[in-house]
This record gives C-alpha cells, structure tokens and sequence, in this order.
C-alpha cells in the first residue's frame, strides 16, 4: 500500500475517533441547526444566517452576492465567513437538498482530516518513518490553536491550509517550477474560499519559498511566482464578488488583537490545565486573538529539543534554507507581535507604524502565531526523532499523552448536545411577512449590551429568513457603513414625511423611535423599540 493512502485511511480514522470523543457526531447531521441557532451572538450563527440567505437568493454574477441581508444592497458571502467554497458547492445543488441544511459540522470533521493528512506527510518527507509521522499526526489534531476556533469561528480553524502551505515548503525541491506555481496557486484560491485571513499567512510561507529558490538560482522568474498567486487570489475574489459594495478594506483594532510575548506558554484556564495552574500568566483585552498555546506535551518536546540543541550546537551548520526559514519565522512574529509588544500585562513597546491602515487590512495580527505554533511543531518533532532514534516512540506517546491530559478539560465542554431545540420569540410574536428595518445605530457602553445587539440582529436576521423578506443591515465584515447609514436616514426622512410602509418593522435601538411615536405603533422588547404601521 502507498504511503499516501496509509496516511488517507489512517487520518480518517483518526479524525473520525478525536472528533467523537471531543464534539460527538450529532453535528455532523445537516437536517441539525438548532445548536448553531442556539449560540446567540457568537460567529458561527452570522456564518449560518450568512448562507440561508446565500441559498435564498437567486443566482448573479459575481456568484458570491448575497441579497435582503443588507437590503437594498448586495455583498459577497466572503463577509459572512460562511465558507464560500461550500456555499457555492451546495448552492449549486440546492434543489436536492432539504430545507434545513448546514455544513458547518462537516466541515469540523474535514479539518481534523486534512490536518492530520498533511502533517503526516510532512513529518515523513523529514524522518521517511511511517509510524512516527502516524504517532505526530496527532498531536496536530490536538492542537490547542486549532479547537480553540472550531464552531466558534470555525472557517479559522481550516488550519489545514496552513499545513498544506508548509508541505509545499518541505517538497519544494522536488517540484519542477510550474509544479511549485501552479501548487501554490490552487492553494491560495481555496484560501480565499474558506476565509481571507489564511492569504496574508501563506503570503509568507510563499515568499520563504521565492527567496529560497532566488538565492540558489539567481533567476528574474521568482516574480512569477509570486505574481501568479496573487492574480489567483484576485480572480477569486473577483468571482465571489469581493469588490461589490465594499466598504473600507481596513478595520480598527490592529496593534489590540497582537499576541503576547507569552503566547506559546498561556493557556487559558479553561483550556490548557496544567500550565495554567502552574504559572500565573495574563494577556491584555483582544489578545485572545493571537492564542498560541502550544499545549504541555509539545512543550516538555520543545524543552528537551533546546537541551539537545545547546549541547550539539557545535556540530549544527546552518545553510542558507535554515536562514530564510529563521527569517520568515521571526517577521511572522514580529507582525503577530504587531507595534504594541505586551509580555503579561506589561507593555514593552508601542510606537507608530508607516503604512499602519495597510496592515489594518488583517488587524488581527494576533492569528498569525499559528504559522510560529505549527513551524515549531515541525521543528520540534524532526528534532527528537534525530536525537533519539531508540527511544523516540515512548518519549513522544509519553507527551502526546500529556498534551490530551492537558487539554481535556477544555474539550469536555466542547461537547455538542443532540437534543438542543432552538426558540425565536420573533418568529412567534412578529408578524408574518414584514421586512426588518433597522432605524439607527446604537452605541454600546459595555461589551454585554453589544453581544445583546449581535443576538437580537441574528434573531431578526432569521425571522427574515423564513418570511423569505429582508434585513438592512446585519452583523457582515468590511460593510459599507456609509451606505447601509444612507439607507437609514432615508427611512428616518421618510417617517418624519408620514410615509409608513405597511410591510416593514422598524427596529430603533436608540430613543430616536419617540420621535416617530405619531405615526408608528410601538411596541418594547428587550430594550429595543419595535415600530408598526398604526
């Protein structure tokens, strides 16, 4: 039997097995959405909201446009985060599918799969030992990183791409360059397919790889290949329709949602016990985003990887490969770091960047760790097996048993019940038919009362699925906030004529209903006032 159908069958078991015992299988059932709807204000349910209303619109071109969920505009389904590549997989097929249906547990279980695939080929293109790349696989479908976004953000956790990024990097050599082109090419499109973040990440892997290649054959042709995957991440956009009503390509929030310099060691108490109660570790507000606990078992591997490095430093020659890794590693970190450099809760550095709105683009500089945590992954388990050919096996099972131990307490709780039934009050109490209008935009004083925004929008967002109506503006990515605020003051310049429309619910989450209280009926729920035709 090859190698690669080893790793195929053996990672399909072993996905398949990690997955039971950390989220059971009744997600996987796509007639269940109830524990999606159920999360309230957190991403995954904006990411299901994203592709009903995907489904239920008809066909344009660009394919990824999406109507009556920013009513009356259209944007791609790239801003909802809903996995476009399946989105427009099973829009295609629609019509065979019954009304309830979602991918998002599907899709768990294939990047538990395809990660394990590719770190096994990894590991065995370095050590050519088919068990020990078996035993290594595991520890990637146990990565901390990785579970910490599946179904909470779980397009960030297709971290599979990022593997599939870094066997390129391993195999490069053994590509002729129109291979290496076109790998990198189908690799950057599906990024673009599953979510934008991953582009930037690969961006540096790529650009490791074109230096490598330059300084040994000192050719004009690594512009092609750096040329050639940006011009396929652009035709995909383009065809997702990426650049319809966009607003700013840059966000607030780069230099907040960093890393810290302890990022590797912290783990969250409710994800990584061990480390947790031995050190007090802290990370400053939005620093989650750059989680990069590596787990205790890959940590005892990293401990004994740098006893063993100092004590054969001598014999260790660096190459020029070694350097442009060493280079590429440390930028990625510095950029995860970003301008605002934290060790705990202790700043040690903070200063303006030149170009600081372009880099705002990707403002969670934090997420880029994961290249760092993988990377080291790699290094750490070539390392041991180099230095310890007899013993090897247990040391590894030792820790891959100690990084579950550490682990397991944050994957009680990741369980999915099969038996979660999901209650919208607006479903039963609204009536039916009406377009949601929302009227203004509030301020929040405190998170609280923004998650009790995002929870009351995703509920209206779907009473306005099943009517088959609209919404004007929902939770989406890069929105054009000058436009969707156009079309409310156009509503509000409406009311104040008298004009009100018989099919619409007008939403004010502000006191600016009073104003309107001759012409609508009002009604309150939640804090929020809901208007009606009188």
């Amino acid at each position: 039997m090859k190698v690669k159908s080893i790793f195929l069958i053996s990672s399909l078991f072993s996905s398949i097995i990690i997955f039971w015992l950390t989220y059971g299988f009744a997600i996987l059932n796509p007639l269940y959405d109830a524990w999606i709807l159920s999360a309230g204000y957190h991403d995954i349910a904006q990411h299901y909201i994203g592709w009903l209303f995907y489904r239920q619109s008809p066909w344009h071109f660009p394919i990824g446009l999406i109507d009556n969920l920013a009513y009356p505009y259209q944007f791609s389904v790239i801003y909802t985060d809903s996995i476009p590549i399946l989105a427009v997989f099973f829009k295609s097929i629609s019509f065979l599918l019954p009304d309830t249906f979602q991918y998002f547990g599907i899709w768990g279980i294939v990047c538990l799969f395809l990660s394990s695939f590719f770190s096994s080929l990894i590991i065995f293109r370095l050590t050519k030992n088919i068990y020990y790349s078996l035993l290594c696989s595991l520890f990637f479908i146990l990565a901390p990183v990785m579970h910490m976004r599946m179904f909470g953000h779980h397009a960030l956790s297709s971290h599979w791409i990022l593997l599939a990024g870094l066997y390129i990097c391993v195999i490069k050599n053994e590509l002729t360059r129109w291979q290496f082109r076109v790998s990198w090419c189908v690799l950057f499109g599906i990024s673009v397919g599953v979510h934008a973040y991953f582009v930037p990440m690969l961006g540096f892997l790529l650009l490791g790889c074109v230096i490598s290649n330059f300084l040994k054959d000192k050719k004009l042709s690594f512009l092609l290949d750096l040329i050639l995957p940006i011009l396929s991440v652009l035709f995909i956009m383009w065809i997702l329709g990426a650049f319809s009503f966009g607003g700013s390509k840059s966000a607030g929030g780069f230099g907040l949602f960093s890393a810290n310099l302890n990022t590797l060691f912290y783990s969250q108490s409710e994800i990584g016990g061990i480390i947790a109660n031995v050190f007090n570790l802290k990370i400053r507000d939005g620093q989650y985003e750059g989680y990069g606990y590596l787990g205790a078992g890959v940590l005892i591997l990293a401990i004994i990887s740098c006893f063993m490095f100092f004590k054969n430093i001598k014999q260790i020659k660096l190459n020029k490969d070694h350097l442009v890794i060493l280079f590429v590693l440390l930028s990625v970190f510095l950029f995860a770091l970003s301008n605002r450099i934290y060790i705990n809760e202790t700043k040690i550095l903070s200063t303006h960047m030149p170009f600081e709105n372009l880099f705002s683009v990707f403002r969670c500089s934090g997420r880029f760790i994961w290249i760092i945590d993988y990377s080291l992954f790699i290094i750490i388990f070539y390392f041991i097996y180099k230095n310890f050919t007899k013993s090897v096996f247990f040391i590894v099972f030792v820790c891959l048993f100690l990084q579950y131990y550490d682990l397991k307490i944050y994957f009680s709780h990741l369980k999915k019940s099969a038996n979660i039934v999901y209650k919208n009050d607006f479903l039963l109490k609204l009536p039916k038919n009406k377009n949601i209008i929302m009227c203004d935009t509030p301020i929040f004083d405190n998170s609280d009362s923004a998650l009790a925004h995002s929870d009351l929008n995703y509920k209206l967002a779907y009473y306005a699925y099943r009517n088959s109506t609209s919404i004007n503006d929902f939770n989406i990515a890069r929105k054009n906030e000058d436009k969707i605020q156009e079309y409310k003051l156009k509503i509000q310049n409406e009311l104040d004529n008298g004009v009100v429309r018989d099919d619409f619910i007008y939403v004010f989450g502000t006191d600016l209903y009073k104003k309107f209280e001759n012409v609508l009926e009002i009604e309150q729920n939640n804090g929020y006032a809901l208007g009606y035709k009188k």
